[in-house]
């Protein structure tokens, strides 16, 4: 079973209404029928739950569809891995090599590079820089 690590963007495509939605509802049943394992960062959650939230505050998104789209997103069978100090400092270093403040970003590139997993977003600022920067196995959704 092949084992790919998932941005955060991918799963708030998949409840709110975006360019790239149909791309990640595509690229997600595809995953699904192909019985890939996903992963991501325990902080996948909180981003979700955040984008979410945000969605529903400026009403692009009704408070039963984000409510109903955290349930939806728990119930994929996605593994969550949680932190630990060897991760988080990876994710330190991989901010520093993006040229980044935060370590959002880096803890998805961190655990793939941990698994030696390719990387999936629709961040296409991120995909670009990663290319930049010469990581070969970031890959871009739409």
């Amino acid at each position: 079973m092949e084992t790919i690590v998932i941005d955060a963007n991918i799963g708030v495509a998949l409840v709110c209404p975006l360019l790239y939605s149909r791309a990640c509802r595509d690229r997600m049943e595809e995953w699904l029928r192909q019985g890939m394992n996903l992963v991501v960062p325990a902080l996948w959650d909180y981003e979700i739950a955040a984008a979410l939230r945000k969605q529903w505050a400026q009403n692009l998104l009704s408070r039963e569809a984000a409510l109903e789209g955290l349930t939806h997103l728990f119930g994929l069978p996605i593994q969550r891995v949680s932190a630990s100090p060897e991760l988080l400092a990876q994710a330190m270093i991989w901010a520093e090599r993006l040229g980044q403040m935060t370590t959002y970003d880096a803890q998805y590139l961190a655990l793939s590079e941990r698994l030696g997993a390719p990387f999936w977003t629709a961040d296409r600022k991120l995909y670009r820089r990663c290319k930049e920067i010469g990581v070969d196995w970031v890959n871009l959704v739409g």
